[in-house]
């Protein structure tokens, strides 16, 4: 596991399945763990560094949707109270999300020494834009739909630091589980925050932290690129370039899996 310190109070735990980021955010009086995963072991070191350092403080915990690889630590902070969208709130199939925890624990023959459940939001947002206090701590979020129906970014409004989920990664394009629709408005959404607040970082959920609003600009345009590109073909029902799409990032084996889910997705 990769741990990137980003100034005071800010620490990316990367985990080596698929690059997947746990950001902790710490000020006085209060942190924030955001989608804590994955191994047991990294986990682990998540879970010793937060109460070695909480010190009495308040803990929080946001989920920026409810996918499995994100929700999987969850039961490592039993303390924490949790942040995240009405929609993840309001899940359908709690039930069922919580099954591809344990599954994928099975499958790979996991143990771990904390239980695992599905969430459940003591703060839940409802509106874009909405603030949100934690600890004494400003936040403002936004709902994100399009990968998946109860997405939530969430901007650290003193230290800039905006919490992206699974968008604007540099290691792979969309994957639209929830609909293109939705998609383009999350983006939309991005694009009018970044250029309002100009924040410091933007975390994605997968890969490398953009560290200045150029680079984030620019994954935004890839990833509109991206969509235009997928759309132009399932409307012409031409083909997609996908091998000169595969070759811009640097794990090209699964993402032609997903694209495939993507030339299925609903509008």
């Amino acid at each position: 596991m990769k741990k990137n310190s980003y100034g005071p109070g800010v620490r990316v735990f990367e985990s080596a399945l698929y690059r997947t980021n746990t950001t902790v955010l710490e000020w006085e009086g209060g942190m924030l763990v955001v989608d804590p995963n994955w191994l047991p072991q990294e986990v682990e070191t998540i879970r010793e560094y937060v109460y070695d350092r909480l010190a009495g403080g308040e803990l929080w915990l946001f989920f920026t949707h409810a996918d499995y690889d994100h929700i999987i630590g969850a039961g490592a902070f039993p303390d924490g109270r949790i942040l995240a969208s009405a929609a993840f709130a309001a899940h359908p199939d709690p039930v069922a999300a919580l099954q591809q925890v344990i599954d994928w624990d099975q499958s790979h023959y996991i143990q771990r020494d904390y239980p695992l459940y599905f969430p459940k939001p003591e703060r839940a947002v409802a509106e874009s834009g909405e603030e949100v206090h934690l600890a004494g701590r400003t936040f403002l979020a936004w709902a994100a739909p399009g990968h998946t129906f109860d997405g939530l970014m969430l901007l650290d409004v003193e230290a800039g630091i905006l919490l992206a989920g699974d968008y604007l990664s540099n290691v792979e394009f969309p994957f639209i589980y929830d609909g293109l629709a939705a998609y383009h408005r999350t983006l939309d959404t991005f694009e009018a925050v970044i250029q309002t607040h100009q924040p410091t970082l933007l975390v994605p959920g997968h890969g490398d932290v953009a560290t200045t609003v150029g680079e984030m600009q620019r994954r935004l345009a890839e990833s509109r690129f991206y969509l235009a590109e997928l759309e132009a073909a399932r409307k012409n029902q031409a083909s997609f370039p996908l091998d000169s799409w595969l070759v811009r990032y640097p794990y090209p084996a699964g993402l032609a899996a997903e694209h495939a889910k993507n030339m299925l997705a609903k509008d």
